[in-house]
C-alpha cells in the first residue's frame, strides 16, 4: 500500500503544473495541457490501483536496495536535466541575447533547488 501511495503522490506532483496552467491559462493550447495532466493521473491511478491490489506483497518486494536504486536514478536524471536546461539556455542566449531570458529562470530554478536541497540535507544530517 505504501508503494501505491508514493506512486500516486509522484504522479500528482508531475501532473500539477499541466493541470494548473491548463486551467488558468487562456492560451489557445491550454486545453491540451489539461488533457495531458489528466492522462498522467489516469495512467498513474491505474498503476497505483494495481499496486494497492498487490498490497503487502509489493511493499515487501521493495527492499532496502530500492532507496539506493532510486537515489542513483535521481542523480542521473538531475545531471541529464541540468545539461539539457543549460544547453537550452545557452542556445536561446546565442540566438536572442538577453531577450531570451525566460530560459535563464529555468536555470536559476534548477540550480536554486539543488542548492536549497543540499543546504537542507546537510543541516539535517
Amino acid at each position: 500500500m505504501r508503494t501505491a501511495r508514493t506512486t500516486i503522490l509522484i504522479a500528482a506532483v508531475l501532473a500539477l503544473p499541466y493541470l494548473v496552467i491548463g486551467i488558468v491559462s487562456d492560451g489557445p493550447h491550454a486545453g491540451r495541457l489539461w488533457e495531458g495532466g489528466a492522462v498522467v493521473l489516469v495512467i498513474a491511478g491505474a498503476a497505483a490501483a494495481f499496486m494497492a491490489w498487490r498490497g503487502r506483497r509489493l511493499d515487501e518486494a521493495q527492499d532496502e536496495r530500492q532507496d539506493f536504486i532510486v537515489g542513483k536514478a535521481m542523480r542521473l536524471t538531475f545531471w541529464v536535466m541540468a545539461v539539457a536546461v543549460q544547453a537550452y539556455w545557452a542556445w536561446q542566449f546565442a540566438e536572442l541575447g538577453n531577450a531570451g531570458d525566460t530560459s535563464f529562470w529555468l536555470l536559476v530554478a534548477l540550480w536554486g533547488s539543488f542548492l536549497l536541497g543540499y543546504l537542507y540535507n546537510s543541516a539535517r544530517h
